[in-house]
Formats: C-alpha cells, sequence, structure tokens
C-alpha cells in the first residue's frame, strides 16, 4: 500500500509529466509535416533533441517554473533561428509563461511574458510575415496567458483563505461542542446535586426525630416513615428520570418502548420549600417553645424571641418550621442536634 500512497502524494509530478510527454509527442508528430509553401527547415535529429528540450522541462514546471520557462523560451529561440517551423513548439512556452504566471508574482510573471512577445516577434520576422500582424499577435497572445495565469493564483488564494476559513470554523465549532458537554455535565451534576439534597434533606428532617418518638409515640413515628418512604421513591423516580437523558430522543421525548419515561419536573428550590415545610408538620415533629428554650440557655425569653425573628427574617422565612427545613438544606444541622 505504500506506493499506493506515494503514488498519490507525487500525482502532481505524473500529471505534469504526462503533460510534457504529450507536448513532446504532438510537437514531433506536427514538425514531420511543416507549414506547405514555406521554406523551414526538415524536422532532423537535432530538431527532434531541441523539441525534447524545450518540452520536457515541463514536467518540472512547479518546482523550478522560472528556470523551465528560461531553459523552453531559450530552446525556442534557438529552435526557430535553425530554421525549424516556429508552431511546431509554441505552446511549450507558452504553458511555462502561464506557470509563472499562477505560482510567482506579477513582476515575474510580466518579464516572462515580454521575453515570450520578442521571441514571437522573432519567429514572425524569420517567417517574413507583416509587421504590425505579428506585433498583434506578440502583444495579444501572450498577455493573455499571462492573465489566466494571475486568474488562477488568486483562484488558488482564494480557495486556501476558504480552507483556512472553513478549518477554524471546524475548530471553533468543536471547542463550542466541548463547551456545550462541560456545561451540560455541569448542569446535570447540579440537578442530580439538589435532588439528592432535597430529597436527603427531608429524609434527614423525618428521620432524626423519628428515632426519639418511635417508643412515645408510634403515630407520629409512623407518619415520618411514610414519609421517608414517599420522599425516597419520588427521589429514585427524578434520578431514574435524570438518569435515562442520555437515551431521549432528538425532540427532548424519551425513545420508543420506554414507558416509564416522563417529562422532568423543576429542581426543588425556595419555591417548594412550602412543600417540604408541610411534610415536616405531617410528621408531627415535637419542637421546644420559647420559654423552654429560655430554660434551657438560662436566657429571658424575649431575648429568645428577639434572636430568632432575626434569624428567620434574614433568609425571608415565615415560621420555624421553614428554619428546620432551611437548616437541614444547608447542611448547618443534622438529626441529632450536631451543627454542621
Amino acid at each position: 500500500m505504500r506506493w499506493i500512497t506515494r503514488l498519490i502524494e507525487r500525482r502532481d509530478l505524473w500529471l505534469d509529466t504526462a503533460i510534457a510527454a504529450a507536448f513532446t509527442l504532438v510537437a514531433v508528430l506536427l514538425g514531420r509535416q511543416p507549414e506547405p509553401g514555406a521554406d523551414w527547415r526538415a524536422q532532423d535529429g537535432l530538431g527532434i533533441a531541441l523539441i525534447c528540450l524545450i518540452n520536457a522541462p515541463l514536467a518540472l514546471r512547479r518546482r523550478a517554473p522560472l528556470t523551465v520557462f528560461a531553459v523552453s523560451d531559450s530552446a525556442w529561440g534557438l529552435f526557430i533561428t535553425l530554421d525549424y517551423w516556429p508552431v511546431v513548439n509554441s505552446m511549450g512556452p507558452f504553458f511555462a509563461l502561464y506557470t509563472v504566471a499562477s505560482l510567482r508574482r506579477l513582476r515575474s510573471a510580466v518579464v516572462c511574458t515580454v521575453l515570450v512577445g520578442a521571441v514571437w516577434v522573432y519567429s514572425g520576422w524569420r517567417a517574413g510575415q507583416a509587421t504590425p500582424a505579428v506585433l498583434a499577435q506578440a502583444a495579444v497572445f501572450p498577455a493573455v496567458g499571462c492573465r489566466v495565469g494571475i486568474a488562477a493564483q488568486v483562484s488558488a488564494r482564494r480557495a486556501d483563505r476558504l480552507a483556512e476559513l472553513a478549518e477554524q470554523v471546524r475548530r471553533e465549532q468543536q471547542d463550542r461542542m466541548r463547551r456545550a458537554v462541560a456545561e451540560e455535565q455541569r448542569r446535570i451534576a447540579r440537578e442530580l446535586h439538589d435532588v439528592v439534597a432535597h430529597h436527603m434533606s427531608v429524609i434527614n428532617v423525618q428521620g432524626g426525630p423519628a428515632s426519639y418518638v418511635f417508643d412515645s409515640e408510634p403515630d407520629t413515628a409512623r407518619a415520618a416513615l411514610h414519609t421517608i418512604k414517599e420522599t425516597s421513591q419520588e427521589g429514585l423516580g427524578e434520578l431514574r428520570r435524570m438518569l435515562t437523558l442520555p437515551r431521549t430522543g432528538p425532540e427532548g421525548g424519551a425513545e420508543p418502548g420506554d414507558a416509564e419515561a416522563a417529562p422532568y419536573a423543576p429542581m426543588p428550590g425556595l419555591s417548594r420549600l412550602g412543600e417540604m415545610v408541610e411534610r415536616v408538620r405531617a410528621a408531627g415533629v415535637p419542637g421546644l417553645s420559647n420559654t423552654e428554650i429560655a430554660e434551657q440557655l438560662f436566657i429571658s425569653e424575649a431575648t429568645v424571641k428577639t434572636h430568632l425573628n432575626r434569624t428567620m427574617t434574614k433568609p425571608d422565612l415565615d415560621s420555624r418550621d421553614q428554619a428546620v427545613v432551611v437548616a437541614y438544606e444547608t447542611g448547618l444541622v443534622t438529626p441529632g442536634g450536631t451543627t454542621g
């Protein structure tokens, strides 16, 4: 397979070699039938050698365009000087001129155009043609070849620029995709954290006091355990829906056959604080009054009330139940009274 790879890498060289061989073959065949009525020298070994010298270097036109042009145009002038038919090798120098115009600067292309025109005038003078016609041909034909080469260079540069822009766009798209994936991962992580924190906080709030009233108040403990069961089931359902996200369809729906999939609910936040408070209240969790707190801390009841009001005013809480939920949600306290 290596030779195939090398062949592909050198396709331009093989193409130029084929062009040079075709030009040489056409010139040799054309030289056998010179222009009728003209006193041109018959094609011989020297003529064939000059034909090869004019056209064969075109195989290296991309690697050394100026050198190829100099060799081809000089050999063409020598070919004309030896009284061979000029038309036989006119395509080789013109093609070399096109190559210079398409690969090199404008100054080099203009100089080569003038040289081709000079050889053209010289060939017309050797053929005895009228001077105005020869000058017109020498001015128009090389200029057209040069202009076509310049247009090819402009097109090639534009294509390279478009390729660079396409590659830049591709890299930017990849960067945006990576950032989008990273952002989606962070979003899922936040939602997963919210789901776990929300439901585990409720479970902690219910499970902690339930252990203390299990024997003294069975109904209260039973209600707390029932709340824990519902909360855990709800949390598992939300986790299941979140973890099925990679299997959702392009429109955000579940794949066919996924009967358990359901639309996503908003992540728990302060808007659902009331729901959590109701769960705490429904469990009948006992609390301490201001008087009991004052007696345990050896401070006045008014001081307790003042501090409790300040504590609930800053986070905009309405009751002690909300304060308990927020404390467990944020990890300030854990079941059993341990502060976080």
